[in-house]
């Protein structure tokens, strides 16, 4: 019997090529488990690194970053508004974090001093 698919030929014509396929099939699915497992364990290494420095977030600049960027029109108002927002707030949440492990008690609070 003439199948299209070689790998269906194979199966039909021999167990030896049986095994042979079912052998690979199972190496190249550890492979891929493997390598899924490694990247997510570099990933979430990489993101702790990440939190622990400050890198890659929107602390890397600051107000005056920010204000030069906006006069310089390299960033809408709405923007610089909206990166303001994400810097006073991770200051804030640092600020408070850096108070509870010295046992102080900071409140957050809405305004911004320009």
């Amino acid at each position: 019997m003439a199948h299209a698919f070689p790998p269906f030929a194979l199966l039909a014509e021999s167990g030896d090529a049986t095994i042979r396929l079912a052998m690979w099939i199972s190496v190249l699915l550890i492979i891929a488990v493997a390598g899924f497992a490694l990247a997510s364990l570099v990933r979430k290494r990489m993101n702790d690194a990440m939190k622990e420095t400050g890198v890659g977030s929107p602390a890397d600049f600051t107000l005056s970053d920010l204000r030069k960027m906006r006069a310089a029109g390299q960033i809408t108002e709405e923007e610089f508004e909206r990166a303001k927002g994400r810097i006073v707030a991770m200051t804030q949440a640092k600020l408070i974090k850096e108070a509870e492990k010295k046992g102080e008690l900071i409140e957050p609070t809405d305004e911004v001093k320009p």
